[in-house]
């Protein structure tokens, strides 16, 4: 999953560059420029955007606050920071589902307008938020999953010992 992510993240980086490399060029030696460059390259940031925060989550860059697992962790221990995760992880996949359902009524009703330059409808570039809203949910169901994988290997010692 990381991988795809990065390799999406580096391909919407690489295509605002590429178009906005040529615009540039032509613009300048040419006295010409595309029309459709600079909605292509908003909408490359877009999607851009969403991978990127997307790979931020997955690998636990994202702005995240470190008080309250830190008191949990010692009042209560790590298993309880882990079961504070889990709830976190939880809700992300919560809101990606709300997020997602709202993404595509949005997309049902206005996608079929034309973007400005580039005569396309707007819905293949709205389809972004439908992509972060699915992304979202899987991310935050592999962090369910390596919550849930770190929660019971820190109680299987204790299963261990109470079954000797």
């Amino acid at each position: 999953m990381q991988g795809l992510l990065e390799l999406a993240t580096g391909m919407s980086l690489a295509v605002i560059f590429v178009v906005v490399l040529c615009n540039s060029i032509s613009r300048y030696a040419f006295n010409n420029t595309f029309i459709w460059a600079e909605g292509a390259a908003v909408y490359a940031m877009i999607y851009g955007t969403v991978f990127g925060v997307l790979l931020a989550y997955v690998q636990h860059l994202n702005v995240h606050f470190g008080l309250v697992p830190g008191l949990i962790r010692r009042v209560a221990g790590s298993s309880a920071e882990a079961a504070l995760a889990l709830v976190v992880h939880g809700v992300h996949i919560v809101l990606g589902v709300v997020f997602t359902v709202s993404a595509v009524a949005f997309v049902q009703a206005r996608g079929g307008i034309l973007a400005s330059g580039i005569n396309v409808q707007v819905g293949y570039f709205q389809v972004a938020m439908v992509v972060f809203g699915v992304g979202l949910v899987i991310v935050a169901g592999l962090g369910v999953l390596e919550q849930l994988v770190l929660l019971l290997s820190a109680q299987l010692p204790t299963i261990k010992r109470q079954a000797s």
